[in-house]
């Protein structure tokens, strides 16, 4: 079903269960409005490559899955009204947290959902701490509490759907198994783009490698010009949820360098 050479054997027996294929990855990316590193969390978690029956029922599943639990912004009025009839929902969105100080507890916005204030127990936190910064995308279990005098919507549960950590160490130990050249077309197929495809070569890997570089350097300044849908946004868009994008235009020195 899935055609290999060398590098992907490799990565397969290096990686094990981390490996994501991208054939999967691309057959759930027009369907679903989410990052393409939540998509890849999906496929590598759920996905069934033993036979073609199985693979078919993993992708199926995994859209089931996204079409009944992920919130759309302009149905969040009417998962807020499901919550409210039924006390308790889960749904796929993502999640933010930040401390409230005058109250003692932890919040939560919820994005699509439009949530706000949502008390979220501190043992969440503590075991997710990238909650505090940049949020994750989660299954979160919600209920509501018409009762209650203060919030009436209350986290009960999250379930990350991407990476909750990374370890480094694990990826440098790896990176020893790989040739230069073997490692470089790796990361180039980890953006989504085949390093042996007709009309590449070194250069263009070189260059294509370049737009990841600010990811790993620090004040690393980098101007890419060129027309659109050539993947300059893209990239930082989907490849990592550390990377945070700001349409040209929409933004000004002070928000970008002091409030960023």
């Amino acid at each position: 079903m899935l055609n290999k050479d060398v590098i992907d054997e490799k990565v397969e027996d290096v990686f094990g269960g981390q490996v994501v294929w991208k054939e999967a990855v691309r057959s759930l990316r027009s369907l679903f409005n989410v990052p393409v590193y939540v998509l890849e969390y999906l496929v590598a978690t759920y996905i069934d490559y033993s036979d073609e029956e199985a693979y078919a029922q993993s992708i199926d599943d995994i859209k089931t899955m996204l079409s009944s639990l992920l919130v759309r912004p302009d149905q969040a009025e009417k998962v807020k009204a499901n919550l409210m009839m039924r006390g308790e929902l889960s749904i796929i969105d993502h999640i933010s947290v930040s401390a409230n100080v005058k109250k003692d507890r932890f919040e939560a916005e919820i994005e699509n959902i439009g949530l706000k204030h949502v008390p979220v127990p501190d043992s969440f936190v503590q075991r997710y701490p990238r909650l505090l910064g940049s949020g994750i995308w989660a299954k979160i279990k919600l209920s509501y509490d018409p009762e209650s005098d203060d919030e009436k919507v209350f986290v009960v549960d999250i379930t990350p759907i991407q990476l909750p950590r990374v370890d480094l160490d694990e990826f440098i130990e790896a990176r020893k198994h790989f040739s230069k050249d073997e490692w470089m077309a790796l990361l180039l197929r980890s953006l989504g783009i085949e390093p042996y495809s007709e009309g590449m070569n070194k250069r263009r890997w070189l260059l294509y490698l370049l737009r990841v570089v600010p990811l790993v350097e620090n004040n690393f300044n980098l101007v890419e010009l060129g027309p659109r849908a050539t993947g300059k946004s893209f990239v930082y868009r989907e490849i990592s949820p550390y990377a945070v994008l700001v349409s040209g235009g929409k933004t000004t020195v002070a928000s970008l360098f002091y409030n960023m």
